[in-house]
């Protein structure tokens, strides 16, 4: 708990804290820079959410902690990368939530739209200012 960001003060309260840390010599490492256990990790957390939620679980990646912390407590070996941590439960009482994370939980869900995430045939995104 002592890694975690103050925005993510609710994880406390989580049963279960899951750990994504790779070590990426273990896969494909490409000379363009493409590393591969980025990519198992992604697939791993989303795949471990999805079946959380059929069993009426909750699964929630976060990136609001310290990684050099989290390996320390666990003695996690130095070569491998924390990517993100997952709290994993089942839903629960909300009155320990901020207002601000309290009305974020009952608002609307909001997506951007298909212009500003897919781009076809060629590179259309503006950066960032």
């Amino acid at each position: 708990p002592g890694s975690l960001a103050g925005v993510n003060y609710w994880m406390k309260k989580t049963p279960a804290i899951i750990v994504l840390a790779p070590k990426p010599e273990l896969d494909a490492r490409l000379g363009d820079r493409r590393e591969y256990a980025l990519l198992g990790c992604g697939l791993a957390a989303e795949n471990l959410m999805l079946q959380a939620f059929k069993e009426g679980m909750i699964g929630h990646a976060i990136a609001g902690f310290d990684p050099l912390a989290v390996k320390a407590k666990l003695r996690i070996p130095e070569d491998y990368i924390v990517i993100t941590l997952i709290g994993l439960g089942y839903p629960g009482d909300e009155t320990h939530l901020s207002e601000k994370h309290l009305a974020l939980e009952h608002s609307p869900r909001q997506r951007k739209p298909e212009s500003e995430v897919i781009s076809w045939n060629a590179w259309s995104f503006q950066e960032p200012r």
